[in-house]
């Protein structure tokens, strides 16, 4: 009895479209609500990345070094890094990161009042036995002289005045210096940088010795007690020779510092680029 009712409902429900809409509904909803999100929801997980672990793993790989930069559209990362002029990439990323003029010249004339103030007493003992009056004397004899005329500050007579135009000299140099180191980065072919920079040192003396010159030539003359300020010298010298005979000895300061300067600033510059070159292969 149960078996004919269930076969008669059966085909009943076979014979109505909506039986079969709900028979086959009741059976595949459940698939298709359950089954088959459950599976696309377990690749997306598999696959997903946390921003947080993502951030991690870029850290990484740029400690690494193994995340190439971001290269504008059209162009490769190679092309991207390609230096502008002759430099190469290590000379621009320097050039882009200095620090500005203004603190290079800082530092400049800070390092050259700390050398002067503590080399000064030096000086004045080495400009003592150049000097005809002390011909012929021992450092120690021409420290004895000094102290015995002037006392203890006889060691540091015209520190001041030479500390003043040599840090100002020392401050047009870097940021000279720098400047046209940055412009040879830019327009010289680099298989011409190494003697560009020695040029560069040269001509930076050049712009420094506006102000170091008649600096030192004050300095000299407060040394040896020639003239006893920094104003009554520049109105005597004037007075005597004009505004030139402040650049009095200027050739042969040059001759001296010019080389000094290409060997100090170049060759510095030149020996890191042979090392960052040396670097890199």
């Amino acid at each position: 009895m149960k078996t004919s009712s269930l076969l008669v409902a059966a085909l009943i429900a076979a014979s109505s479209p909506r039986g079969s809409v709900a028979a086959s509904g009741a059976s595949a909803v459940p698939v298709a609500n359950n089954v088959v999100p459950t599976a696309i929801r377990r690749r997306r997980r598999r696959h997903r990345v946390v921003p947080a672990e993502a951030a991690a793993l870029s850290a990484k790989g740029r400690r690494a070094g193994s995340l190439p930069l971001a290269a504008p559209f059209g162009t490769t990362s190679h092309d991207s890094l390609a230096p502008r002029g002759g430099g190469d990439p290590d000379d621009d990323a320097t050039a882009t990161s200095s620090p500005p003029l203004a603190v290079l010249a800082l530092s400049g004339a800070v390092a050259a009042v700390v050398g002067d103030a503590v080399l000064h007493p030096i000086d004045c003992i080495k400009t003592l036995q150049q000097s005809g009056e002390g011909a012929g004397l021992s450092m120690a004899g021409a420290a004895g002289k000094i102290f015995e005329r002037y006392g203890a500050g006889g060691f540091f007579r015209g520190m001041w005045t030479y500390a003043t135009s040599d840090s100002l000299g020392c401050a047009l140099k870097m940021m000279a210096y720098e400047s046209l180191k940055t412009g040879a980065k830019k327009y010289v072919p680099s298989d011409f940088m190494g003697p560009a920079l020695f040029l560069c040192a040269a001509l930076s003396f050049i712009a420094m010795s506006i102000i170091a010159v008649p600096g030192e030539l004050l300095k000299s003359l407060l040394q040896t007690g020639k003239v006893s300020s920094v104003p009554s010298g520049i109105s005597s010298i004037v007075k005597e020779e004009g505004v030139f005979g402040l650049y009095r000895g200027y050739s042969g300061v040059c001759l001296r510092d010019v080389p000094y300067t290409m060997f100090e600033l170049g060759l510095y510059d030149n020996l890191k680029r042979v090392y960052l070159d040396f670097k890199k292969r």
